[in-house]
């Protein structure tokens, strides 16, 4: 009786090259294999809108409204309105992802003075891994990210006429959302006409 070696099936044997080249790029299962394991889980986008309807956004599943008494860096009192929720992410992971508008009328600071407030807050906080001009609409804005041992946050800052808008996603470093799921969160803010 001549007995074979078992032949690995097709889809199998990607598996294994898949992990194989992961491996020898340094990659690890941090990598490809963590958007693999979410994108696997059926993200089942939503369309959200803040309470008091200033805007819109895709939502990556469940979201909760809310809206807050609130106070700017500089205690200019107001109200944020906004959406958020926790997704779960690879390897038994949570992403955070967020959206909200502080208004203050008596904030009467340029849109530059209250996004450069935001930043200056968080640099004082920590080092940032970039900050980049975004616009929305018109309205100025920066995108930044910092990283530290707990967590990695991704956040764009607007400056409205009457508002200043937060857009984040938070995770921990070992259930990154792809990029894509990033980008179709972040770009998909959009403010509704007043």
């Amino acid at each position: 009786m001549k007995l074979h070696a078992p032949v690995a099936r097709p889809r199998s044997l990607r598996i294994l090259v898949a992990v194989a080249i992961a491996i020898a790029l340094g990659i690890g299962a941090v990598g490809p294999l963590a958007f693999a394991a979410e994108a696997g889980r059926g993200i089942e986008w939503r369309d959200a809108v803040a309470p008091d309807r200033y805007f819109q956004i895709r939502f990556p599943g469940p979201f909760q409204a809310f809206s807050d008494p609130a106070e700017t860096e500089s205690g200019h009192k107001g109200i944020t309105t906004g959406v958020r929720g926790n997704v779960p992410a690879a390897f038994g992971g949570t992403n955070t992802f967020v959206a909200s508008c502080i208004a203050a009328p008596d904030d009467e600071r340029s849109a530059k003075d209250r996004i450069k407030e935001v930043i200056e807050r968080w640099e004082a906080r920590t080092v940032l891994a970039y900050r980049k001009p975004v616009d929305l609409d018109g309205n100025p804005g920066v995108e930044f990210q910092f990283a530290d041992d707990v967590k990695v946050l991704r956040s764009r800052v607007y400056a409205t006429p009457d508002r200043t808008c937060t857009v984040l996603v938070h995770w921990k470093p070992y259930s990154k959302p792809s990029e894509a799921d990033l980008a179709t969160f972040f770009e998909s803010f959009e403010l509704l006409s007043r």
